[in-house]
């Protein structure tokens, strides 16, 4: 090789050895196919040579025998022998040969100095590009240098640049190709699914290596809301969705154990303000779920995105007729007030919390209801008209002045009074009682068991409308500013009264004794006492968090009480590659983080549902789980070890990924471990794009690039994408590649395209688990449907003839409806 560093890397010497061991060398011998296949033309620095090596070439092609004479001969016939400086050059080569039985080293030594001569031009070319000024933007120079990588690696992989070549050329890179895929072992055999169905219905290549596999899928049952927006935890508390946490226990629409099963960023989303007619609003993404009631949709009850929810408030039919669920208020913990929690809201709602607590009381229940209440230590003593003094009999005792003190409510005036924040967080019973001191003190009754509650204070009136809302029911707050009233014959006007027009759920209804109060209700209740939905508007963009909630009903409680509605190919996929194709499985989640990767992966392949991993660390913790807990967990932690023992499976899960750094991790890891099994995107629009006129053109450059990828690495890439909730609407509802949201690119840049339907999101009668992988395209052999089975958030095989059947009968009565496909 020459020493001059600015000459092309080459080796003359090199290059004589080879074309003289394959003149010497056997024409059926292993080492000469081998280098053969391992060679081209271009591979040769020297002119000369490379003319030799392509008649040598083929002239085996042709199964001629190849000697110095014979090739003197087919050069001589085509005029080609001065070229190569003649037969006594072909001669020198031979004689100089040191030996035929080191050709393969000879060979690399060429491919070696070909592939960096080939490197330093077309690096030449990226730096030319980059200093050029030809009217390209960054990102199109950044995307041609992206090309000019792939170049470089397929150059690698074959020794030869892509371009035209001939039919010949290509026949013999595909009978090479051939013979590796008739080894059952070979490299060149297809990748499979790890479900055994679906590897048949891709058979006999399987998933070709260099293809993009895309799972189309409805968006999660999750529920997007803004950063800032509040969600009740079990014990009576808020957090925010910037702060909740896989694990956290959440207060639920019946009281029934409930738990944060995933949080997962969604970047910057539409967000709509939902508001209903008590006045609250929620702030929520476009396709954020809804369980919703109404007399106006078949079965009475749907659950709906919000965009859907939109569009059904424009029409006349669903005003004021659409509302969302109660919740039970069956949260918060026990509290000792120092006080019974029914006199602390009497006092509140018509006492003197000045100096010796007083109560205005008229009512004989009330006034034996307050004596019953304070016990023995506390005396009522009438003091005039119909106030009632509270004081202790014994002044060792906790007085009640002290318990007021430390409950921050002691020496308020009427017009600052009160709850205080210790209630909002209490249990039900202790919330419903101090309600009912409230209301049996200073509420009325009007028509319809609407009832009303009046105060000169607007910090009490917003606390009682808080406590209805915990409890389930609906309030709604007016002022009446300066109210006159009539004192000794002289009109007065007082202070600003505000007013709660309350409804309550029945339960709640039942605890109130008051005999004032109960004989004004009605037996007939006209309406209902959940959240009525009046609007629904569009008011910006905002960075999104959607959770997941392992409650049946999937609602948790977020701002004012109101109760909300809330990736197992992918993850089965990576680990058949990690476990039994065993090859590095890379998996880039921009929605979930990596923690819980990891326990979807270990209980994929554990076949145990991962909730085991948020039960309590308490003797008693396996009293609620179905099956042997001990034996559970340690299965699952024994997976665990085994996949990490692995070292095959790679997680990613920095939030919004670019293509770049995925290519760039990616190499990586092909560098470390010489291969990559496949590279699986949760999900293509949580990728950041390249700016673009349109979402589609800015996310069909990605997919793009992920093609590219795949055929660089040799690997499939697996793209998970979101699909279209228009679908919804159609009455096939199963998905197809068009419904692929954001981009129209997918279906052009993808080989397969796999369209996950669970029939039983929308039909209850079908069971949830049952699934449908819809094989919508496959560039290389056929299309179906495969049914599979999802449970304990793992996904296996079936009998497909049974499940055939049974999609079958569902569907025979609805055969004569139109629509769908």
């Amino acid at each position: 090789m020459t020493d001059n560093f600015y000459a092309p890397p080459h080796s003359i010497e090199a290059e004589q050895a080879v074309i003289g061991g394959l003149l010497l060398d056997d024409d059926s011998s292993e080492r000469v196919q081998k280098v053969l296949a391992m060679l081209k033309p271009d591979s040769f620095y020297s002119r000369p040579h490379k003319i030799l090596f392509e008649e040598i070439t083929r002239m085996h092609r042709e199964q001629k025998p190849v000697d110095g004479l014979t090739l003197f001969d087919e050069l001589e016939r085509k005029s080609l022998t001065a070229s190569v400086g003649g037969f006594a050059y072909i001669a020198e080569i031979a004689k100089n040969t040191p030996s035929a039985a080191n050709i393969v080293a000879y060979a690399m030594q060429v491919r070696e100095t070909a592939m960096e001569r080939y490197a330093i031009n077309r690096m030449t070319e990226a730096t030319e590009l980059l200093y050029s000024r030809n009217g390209m933007t960054a990102t199109q120079k950044y995307e041609a240098i992206q090309a000019i990588f792939t170049q470089l690696t397929d150059h690698a992989k074959t020794g030869s640049r892509r371009g035209l070549r001939s039919f010949g050329e290509v026949m013999e890179d595909w009978v090479s190709d051939l013979e590796k895929r008739f080894d059952p072992s070979g490299e060149q055999r297809g990748m499979s699914t790890g479900i055994p169905s679906l590897d048949r219905m891709l058979s006999p290549k399987g998933l070709v290596k260099g293809s993009l596999f895309v799972i189309g899928a409805r968006p999660k049952m999750g529920k997007a809301q803004p950063l800032n927006s509040r969600i009740l935890l079990a014990d009576g508390s808020w957090t925010t969705f910037r702060d909740v946490c896989v694990g956290d226990s959440l207060a639920s629409v019946d009281g029934q154990p409930s738990f944060v099963s995933g949080v997962f960023p969604q970047g910057e989303r539409d967000i709509y303000r939902v508001t209903f007619s008590d006045g609250r609003t929620v702030d929520c993404a476009d396709d954020h779920l809804w369980e919703i009631h109404s007399n106006r949709i078949t079965g009475g009850v749907d659950v709906v995105d919000t965009c859907r929810l939109r569009d059904m408030m424009e029409c006349v039919r669903y005003q004021s007729r659409i509302h969302v669920p109660g919740i039970s208020g069956d949260f918060g913990l026990p509290v000792d007030l120092g006080i019974s929690p029914w006199l602390l809201g009497a006092l509140l709602g018509d006492g003197n919390l000045a100096g010796t607590p007083r109560i205005s009381m008229t009512e004989p229940y009330i006034i034996e209801r307050v004596r019953s209440e304070v016990g023995d230590d506390i005396e009522v003593r009438h003091v005039s008209g119909c106030d009632y003094s509270l004081s202790h009999k014994f002044s060792r005792k906790l007085s009640l002045t002290r318990v007021m003190q430390r409950l921050g409510i002691y020496g308020r005036m009427s017009e600052i009074k009160i709850i205080p924040d210790i209630i909002f967080s209490a249990d039900k019973q202790t919330r419903i009682d101090v309600l009912c001191g409230l209301l049996e003190t200073d509420g009325w009754v009007e028509g319809n068991n609407a009832l009303r509650f009046s105060s000169a204070s607007k910090f009490l009136s917003d606390g009682v409308k808080r406590l209805v809302h915990s409890l389930g029911g609906v309030c709604r707050m007016t002022t009446k500013q300066e109210p006159k009233f009539s004192y000794k014959g002289e009109m007065r006007k007082g202070m600003d009264a505000h007013i709660c027009a309350i409804r309550l759920p029945d339960e709640v209804l039942s605890h109130i004794k008051s005999p004032r109060l109960k004989q004004k209700f009605t037996a007939k209740r006209i309406k209902t006492s959940a959240p009525v939905i009046t609007s629904v508007e569009y008011i910006g963009r905002e960075e999104c968090i959607c959770i997941m909630v392992s409650h049946e009903r999937h609602l948790y409680a977020t701002d004012g009480y109101i109760l909300t509605h809330n990736t197992t190919l992918y993850s089965q996929m990576a680990i058949n590659c990690a476990v039994h194709e065993k090859k590095p499985a890379l998996m880039f989640s921009l929605e979930m983080p990596g923690d819980q990767i990891l326990e979807k992966l270990v209980g994929q392949k554990s076949g145990i549902n991962p909730n085991i991993f948020y039960l309590p660390a308490t003797n008693d913790a396996d009293d609620g789980y179905q099956g042997d807990y001990d034996g559970d967990f340690n299965r699952a932690i024994e997976t665990a070890n085994r996949l990490s023992e692995s070292d095959l499976l790679y997680i990613d899960d920095t939030p919004g990924l670019s293509l770049a750094q995925i290519v760039s991790e990616s190499r990586r890891i092909k560098r470390e471990k010489g291969c990559v099994g496949m590279i699986l995107v949760d999900y293509l629009t949580l990728m950041t794009a390249e700016k673009a006129d349109r979402n589609d053109l800015a996310y069909g450059m990605i997919t793009k690039g992920l093609k590219n990828l795949a055929k660089e690495l040799d690997c499939v890439v697996v793209l998970l994408t979101q699909l279209n909730r228009a679908l919804e609407s159609r009455t096939n509802k199963r998905p197809l590649p068009s419904d692929s949201r954001d981009t129209g690119q997918i279906e052009q840049d993808c080989d397969y395209w796999v369209g996950i339907h669970r029939e039983g999101a929308f039909d209850d009668s079908v069971p949830p688990g049952e699934t449908e992988l819809i094989l919508r395209l496959n560039r290389h052999g056929n299309t179906g449907t495969v049914y599979c089975i999802q449970a304990n958030g793992a996904i296996y095989d079936t009998d497909q003839q049974s499940a055939e059947m049974r999609r079958r009968e569902r569907e025979e009565p609805q055969s004569k409806k139109k629509g769908g496909f």
